[in-house]
């Protein structure tokens, strides 16, 4: 009988380790949930018509299918980005900026744009689609 005594016991402590393990598992499940959620960054857009625009007093960020950024028409590097639009954006109230990319390039390789854009105080960071710049910009 001992023998069984003894089995009793070991199932008894088979139990409680899987439901430790069970809660652990759970805990760290809802922690990486809470991380993860913490992490998410959004980066707010919107798109503005035609009449509400004037040309001569916006930032306009250019991304080329070549690769290349320019800021309101003047070539810049990505290095250079966020260093020039703070020191266009030192002395303006208005810190908004239009980008418009090139149809061929992804989205992801507008996002260190953004950043820079967003790291150098641009808000509201609005997007402009081809035909927008082309009503804004005639001779571009």
């Amino acid at each position: 009988m001992p023998h069984e005594e003894q089995a009793r016991v070991r199932d008894r402590f088979a139990v409680a380790h899987f439901g430790s393990l069970a809660g652990v598992v759970l805990v760290v499940l809802v922690f990486f949930l809470v991380a993860e959620a913490s992490l998410q960054k959004e980066i707010h857009v919107w798109l503005v018509p035609v009449d509400r625009l004037t040309t001569d007093t916006q930032i306009v960020l250019e991304y080329r299918a070549n690769r290349g950024f320019s800021i309101n028409f003047e070539p810049v590097t990505l290095a250079d980005m966020e260093t020039r639009l703070r020191r266009v954006y030192e002395d303006r109230r208005d810190k908004g900026i239009f980008i418009e990319a090139d149809g061929s390039l992804r989205y992801g390789d507008l996002v260190a744009a953004l950043d820079a854009a967003k790291g150098a105080g641009a808000d509201p960071v609005v997007i402009v689609t081809p035909k927008l710049m082309k009503d804004l910009y005639p001779n571009h």
